[in-house]
């Protein structure tokens, strides 16, 4: 699986499986996400505070996100560029972090 995409920033290379139940999972709506790649390192062990929220078929850890944190997600792929082309999914991972430092803010 090529994990540095030669396709423009903003096309999809390859899928990740999102945990079930996940920030990711809820912030995307799906089980399943088309990402763009453009890394040449990556996640082999996770700290005990932190879910694998997101694998590509190879195995390669591609999504993270923090069991103890409201909105700390750590992400393999570019959802900017993704997101700068209208792809929906990568706009509400956006969406999601705005409303997480709006709602941080009213506390």
């Amino acid at each position: 699986m090529q994990h540095q995409q030669r396709a423009p920033r903003e096309h999809g290379s390859h899928f990740v499986e999102v945990a079930e139940g996940s920030l990711l999972h809820r912030l995307t709506d799906s089980l399943k996400l088309k990402v763009n790649s453009r890394h040449h390192q990556s996640n082999r062990r996770v700290p005990d505070h932190y879910l694998v929220s997101g694998i590509a078929s190879d195995g390669v850890i591609e999504a993270i996100e923090s069991k103890e944190h409201g909105f700390a997600l750590g992400l393999q792929w570019h959802p900017e560029n993704m997101a700068c082309a209208g792809e929906a999914a990568s706009l509400r991972i956006f969406e999601g972090f705005v409303r997480a430092c709006t709602e941080e803010g009213d506390e």
